[in-house]
């Protein structure tokens, strides 16, 4: 008996199909969707130094939407890690779903710390334009000596 391509595929797939494992669906994962934000201020510290940009962070996001666990990766500057950690607490997520269920997750956040807005700058002076300057004044030329 000749085994054709076909064959071997079957062969090779009855075992797969008997085992379960090619029939089972791969579950439906919905991660976490920010539904409440945050904007914390930059603190006066910060701002003085001019420390200010994103704060990475790792947060535990439970199965209702909160935030129960904050920690920073990596921050712009020190001490904007634990201004962070505890701004997040106040964020709040559509909790994440496996099959429909809520479930405790952990994800990465980026949370930026903006400088506050500069009061506007005076607007620059106008200067006037320079006095027009008159043509220079040449001294009248000296009559020359006749050659001698």
């Amino acid at each position: 008996m000749r085994v054709t391509p076909e064959i071997r595929l079957v062969l090779c797939l009855v075992p797969l199909l008997l085992s379960g494992a090619v029939a089972q669906a791969a579950p439906s994962v919905t991660p976490p969707r920010l539904v409440q934000t945050v904007r914390p201020p930059l603190p006066d510290w910060a701002e003085r130094r001019g420390v200010h940009g994103p704060v990475s962070l790792v947060l535990v996001v439970d199965e209702s939407g909160r935030v129960t666990d904050a920690s920073a990766l990596a921050d712009p500057g020190p001490g904007l890690g634990p201004v962070a950690e505890k701004a997040c607490r106040g964020l709040r997520f559509q909790p994440a779903r496996v099959d429909g269920k809520p479930v405790r997750v952990k994800i990465r956040f980026r949370l930026r710390f903006l400088r506050a807005k500069a009061a506007p700058r005076p607007a620059p002076r106008r200067r006037l334009a320079p006095p027009a300057r008159r043509p220079a004044m040449r001294p009248p030329a000296r009559p020359r000596a006749a050659p001698r």
